[in-house]
């Protein structure tokens, strides 16, 4: 008779955490600026723009060898925001130093060098109001306990989950919320991920608090379902970074709740 041995079962290959350090700037400027007006914005920001490759990195956009426009889908490290009434930039990662290059020409400290900036036909000289900064921030698990952040005007909802929400709208609310805590922690983990980090999701703690469904935003006239929340998690995440959907757009931007 002959003896069959069998091999013990491999173990699944654990993938390591890996602890990202993230850069930040966010500026914002003395030019009054509606959130209507942020993709007029944005452009007339990628005019400033001195090289090709400064303008892919914010519009995620290039020609091939056949003159056909490829669209990058990535996380932006330019985002467009409408702040006090007034506008802002912020950058994250490697967008960090371009926006520094941007100030450079547009903000120096001497104000006789500014380039002007395009802005509504016009040329107007941009000034810095508020400038936070902060290079090589630790996006780290807490231990000793959540911290609690407070989450603007966030698009959750893909086309996927947009057909679970209306498939679902009649489930008690909190079958929803944790429908939108799911949703939330895997863009917790894209920003990670994009910022060269990996934390497994089922490290992940997080809880939403309060929550309320704003009236229909408008984006590219799609309209779209905005919450702004309060939540937990077990991370210290990067002040302002964008979150969800159209995060270059204003949408999505979180802060620690004591700030």
């Amino acid at each position: 008779m002959v003896q069959t041995l069998s091999l013990p079962a491999r173990k699944k290959a654990t993938r390591k955490t890996v602890i990202p350090a993230i850069s930040y700037c966010m500026v914002q400027f003395d030019l009054p600026l509606r959130h209507g007006q942020l993709p007029q914005f944005r452009e007339s920001f990628l005019r400033g723009l001195e090289t090709e490759t400064e303008k892919r990195l914010v519009s995620h956009e290039y020609k091939n060898e056949e003159g056909k426009t490829i669209y990058e889908d990535r996380y932006p490290l330019i985002q467009f925001r409408c702040r006090q009434h007034r506008a802002a930039v912020y950058a994250i990662g490697e967008g960090v130093a371009l926006l520094e290059r941007f100030l450079h020409r547009h903000c120096p400290a001497n104000p006789e060098k500014a380039r002007p900036f395009v802005w509504e036909g016009g040329k107007v000289r941009l000034q810095v109001v508020q400038l936070e900064k902060e290079h090589n921030r630790p996006l780290s698990l807490i231990k000793e306990g959540p911290a609690i952040y407070r989450l603007h005007t966030w698009l959750p909802l893909n086309a996927i989950n947009h057909q679970w929400w209306k498939e679902n709208r009649n489930q008690p609310d909190v079958e929803k919320t944790k429908k939108l805590e799911q949703i939330l922690v895997s863009h917790i983990c894209v920003l990670i991920f994009k910022s060269g980090g990996y934390i497994a999701r089922k490290r992940i703690k997080l809880r939403i608090l309060d929550k309320d469904r704003l009236r229909e935003v408008y984006y590219k006239d799609t309209g779209q379902v905005a919450f702004d929340i309060r939540f937990e998690v077990n991370l210290r995440l990067p002040p302002g970074a964008g979150l969800g959907n159209h995060p270059a757009f204003g949408f999505g931007w979180q802060r620690p709740e004591y700030e």
